[in-house]
């Protein structure tokens, strides 16, 4: 299947989002979630992200 890697590379770019939804957790953590935990799926998720990209990008 053929795919838009502007629109693969505009998507990754908006993923800002993503990680500004996951700063705003802190609702979630006031309501007892461990903190540690999100924090590691949250810079997992990053890293991810960032692989994705350096493949696309390389």
């Amino acid at each position: 299947m053929d795919y838009d890697l502007s629109n693969a590379l505009l998507m990754d770019a908006n993923l800002s989002g993503v990680f500004l939804n996951s700063a705003n957790l802190s609702g979630v953590f006031m309501k007892g979630t461990d903190l540690s935990d999100a924090i590691l799926i949250s810079t997992e998720f990053f890293k991810a992200n960032l692989s994705v990209l350096q493949d696309i990008l390389c």
